[in-house]
């Protein structure tokens, strides 16, 4: 399947363990690929691995960077060295696809002046609800080394019904933990309900948060704020998998005693080879279905 994607040349920039997997899954399937602020696994080719920036970027047709994606001034959030995607992308010249979990405004500038077109992964529901599964993983074996009681008969929320609250929830459920859902539309809540949720709006968590042992926020804007750090119970953890800043205000939280633990990225922390495989089945889709959509 999509072989022409193996006459062009490929270049992982930048990231976590989960895109060295993914750049062997690549090499086992014959793309060209170089590999440049990745670390190294053992199953990652020397010979794939560029330590000079420049030579890794300068023939790419396909540049892949972390779904984390960038700072405001565009330097990826993920790497083994430090890489300024914006002038990185100044200095190429055949470049035909940026792939990126969400570009910025800096960053989407740069790719157009570079005639590049950009393919914002983390939209991708595929990738997304795939993605959703390490994280749900990884959010609640983050509760389990910081709590001292089961998640069994555990009183849980989570904040946001989104692809991967969705999956969180779920999963929680699964382990007979009393689980409710956050959300502001009806539908979401109406939906969490059908799913066997508790749902609760909202405007409403200032009366529901004080029962919870475990808070879950999926929503990438403040949410937990100082108002309501004061009504959580003082044993409860939160877990933020937002991206930074997240949606807590962890200075409230530490301020009122609560545990409060800032965890993105969880797909590459707790299960980088399947998180990598996760991007090998689904990346090349995406570039092939944007080349396609120039042809």
């Amino acid at each position: 399947m999509y072989s022409k994607l193996k006459q062009l040349k490929w270049c992982i920039l930048g990231g976590d363990k989960r895109d060295a997997h993914f750049a062997h899954s690549l090499l086992k399937c014959d793309y060209d690929v170089k590999v440049c602020g990745v670390p190294q696994i053992d199953e990652l080719p020397g010979r794939a691995m560029v330590n000079d920036l420049e030579d890794a970027v300068k023939d790419a047709d396909v540049l892949v960077c972390p779904v984390t994606g960038t700072d405001p001034q565009g330097v990826l959030r993920k790497s083994t060295v430090p890489i300024d995607l914006t002038a990185v992308l100044s200095r190429t010249s055949k470049l035909k696809v940026l792939v990126i979990g969400t570009a910025n405004e800096a960053v989407s500038k740069a790719a157009a002046l570079a005639g590049a077109l950009v393919v914002e992964s983390m939209r991708d529901d595929e990738l997304a609800i795939l993605n959703s599964i390490p994280s749900a993983e990884g959010a609640i074996q983050i509760a389990m080394e910081n709590t001292d009681f089961t998640i069994h008969g555990s009183a849980s929320i989570v904040l946001g019904m989104g692809r991967t609250g969705l999956t969180l929830a779920s999963t929680l459920l699964s382990m007979h933990s009393n689980v409710s859902i956050a959300a502001r539309k009806r539908s979401d809540l109406a939906r969490g309900r059908a799913l066997g949720f508790s749902p609760i709006h909202f405007d409403d968590l200032a009366c529901e948060l004080p029962v919870f042992d475990l808070i879950f926020n999926t929503v990438p804007s403040l949410v937990l704020d100082a108002k309501l750090m004061r009504v959580v119970k003082k044993t409860a953890v939160i877990i933020d998998l937002a991206s930074p800043p997240g949606g807590t205000d962890f200075e409230s939280a530490k301020a009122e005693g609560i545990k409060a633990i800032l965890a993105p990225g969880l797909p590459g922390l707790v299960a980088p080879r399947t998180a990598g495989e996760i991007l090998a089945s689904v990346i090349p889709r995406l570039v092939h279905e944007s080349l396609e959509s120039l042809s």
